[in-house]
């Protein structure tokens, strides 16, 4: 079960999610996409699901991509596309019988800014069939629950595999968000905490190495990005889904992908150390001092600036999946 990470306060929001997908206690895919960034007319937030991932004739990153494309048909706002969500899980889960029914447990972590009033106000949810994220079978319906509180600054949800987390974690994860720390170092943390998750007995294996870190900055006009954090050395990123309903009923761009960044040496994707060890690289250099801060990070906004240009017409659907593989909606 993925290990979800939602955060944010009055500049920043990040959802950390990692990349590992198992099915009793057996590792089927250590690369498999979990989060989608959302754009609307009224909020920007980054989702990404945790329990019932892949069964036969489903597929939760794709239905989840599918939903959201279809309710931009109806709505280009948060509230009523996430009620649209939840009405969806509501018909299509509890008719996967090809699973039992605590194998349907599903649980979707939304987090980022509503753009309501003057300012942008930092906001989350949880879509969920359970009572708490790990605990009892799957129940037939889903609730959508808001999270945070109204009378703290920052938000901080954990849901899926969330053994691992320590109070320190949270508490340490909370005061960075407080005292308006950099989005570095709060990027770096969540990383930490996915790659501690990861070795951590208690996640009995269900939480990969791997993961995603996708950004939401408060100001409309910063380009959100996903950015991948990797165990070993690699020249591909993998990048979240993104999904686009700002422009009108039905004008969705749905854009991701994997990168390949070269065949050059060293590889540009480094995995994250201590501060004083020896970089990864190879080089011989601390990692302080040769790549500690540098990422790829996979801006899926192109696109969307071409649409709000004007380059390409409202009316105009296009799909890219996470696994490189192209289509166009009818």
């Amino acid at each position: 079960m993925t290990l979800l990470i939602g955060a944010a306060n009055s500049s920043y929001a990040f959802l950390a999610s990692d990349r590992r997908l198992s099915w009793n206690g057996q590792l089927v895919d250590d690369e498999a996409n979990k989060a989608t960034i959302l754009a609307t007319r009224d909020a920007r937030v980054a989702m990404a699901f945790t329990g019932l991932a892949k069964c036969e004739g489903f597929l939760a990153e794709d239905w989840l991509l599918e939903v959201l494309y279809e309710g931009s048909k109806q709505t280009n706002e948060i509230l009523p596309l996430l009620d649209f969500l939840a009405a969806r899980a509501n018909q299509d889960i509890p008719n996967l019988t090809v699973v039992e029914p605590q194998h349907r447990r599903l649980a979707i972590l939304i987090v980022g800014f509503t753009y309501w009033t003057e300012n942008p106000e930092p906001a989350g949810w949880l879509l969920t069939n359970l009572p708490s994220d790990m605990a009892g079978c799957g129940f037939s319906r889903f609730s959508l629950g808001k999270s945070g509180s109204e009378n703290s600054p920052v938000l901080v949800r954990f849901a899926g595999s969330t053994g691992s987390i320590s109070d320190r974690d949270n508490t340490v994860l909370r005061a960075m968000l407080s005292n308006r720390r950099s989005r570095e170092a709060i990027e770096g943390k969540l990383a930490d905490m996915l790659c501690v998750a990861s070795k951590h007995p208690r996640s009995q294996g269900s939480v990969g190495a791997q993961g995603n870190i996708c950004l939401i900055p408060a100001t409309p006009n910063e380009n959100m990005q996903s950015t991948y954090y990797a165990s070993a050395s690699s020249w591909q990123v993998f990048g979240a889904n993104s999904v686009f309903a700002v422009t009108g009923k039905g004008a969705m761009l749905v854009a991701a992908g994997t990168l390949l960044v070269g065949n050059f040496f060293p590889p540009p994707n480094i995995p994250q150390v201590k501060p004083n060890r020896p970089c990864p690289c190879g080089s011989g250099v601390k990692y302080k001092r040769c790549h500690q801060g540098l990422k790829y990070g996979y801006l899926p906004l192109t696109a969307m600036i071409e649409l709000q240009k004007g380059i390409l017409p409202s009316g105009h659907r296009f799909a890219v999946n996470s696994r490189g593989t192209a289509s166009r909606p009818g």
